[in-house]
């Protein structure tokens, strides 16, 4: 019987938001196979702990720096707007982070390489923000569009 079989869903959600309050947060899911065997924990992080898609985050040591994304917009209705980006051609991204601002919220969506456009409901939306990231993890400067 793993640690986690014997603890719970619940106290190894406690463990995680403890460590996410430290000065330097983090944490490692040291038994990946514990993970996969139980059923009612998987359920419970992607229901209480992991809601959002993330990156892995960046290697320090990795190379190369990321162009910033160039944006076309079309309007297509009043509230929607096609938004379409690019990199320079030879530029290897492995995802886009796509970012609209409603309020004082960010909303994030993690996108596959190959998408290159989006059609956004503008409607409440003060900012996007597009980014490219590289196989190596590294992230573009944004492109933003802002709107009055």
């Amino acid at each position: 019987m793993t640690n986690a079989e014997k603890w719970g869903p619940e106290e190894i959600i406690r463990q995680i938001k403890y460590t996410r309050e430290l000065s330097q947060p983090g944490y490692v899911h040291w038994n990946m196979s514990a993970l996969a065997r139980n059923a009612r924990l998987q359920d419970a992080l992607l229901q209480r702990v992991y809601t959002e898609h993330a990156l892995v985050p960046v290697n320090s040591g990795d190379a190369g720096p990321v162009s910033k994304p160039a944006l076309i917009t079309e309007k297509k209705t009043s509230d929607q707007l096609m938004v379409r980006w690019s990199v320079p051609s030879g530029q290897m991204v492995s995802r886009w982070v796509l970012q609209l601002k409603r309020g004082n919220t960010w909303e994030t969506r993690i996108l596959p390489e190959r998408m290159r456009s989006e059609l956004i409901n503008t409607k409440g939306v003060s900012a996007i923000s597009i980014s490219a990231v590289s196989r190596f993890r590294n992230i573009s400067p944004p492109a933003i569009l802002t709107f009055p």
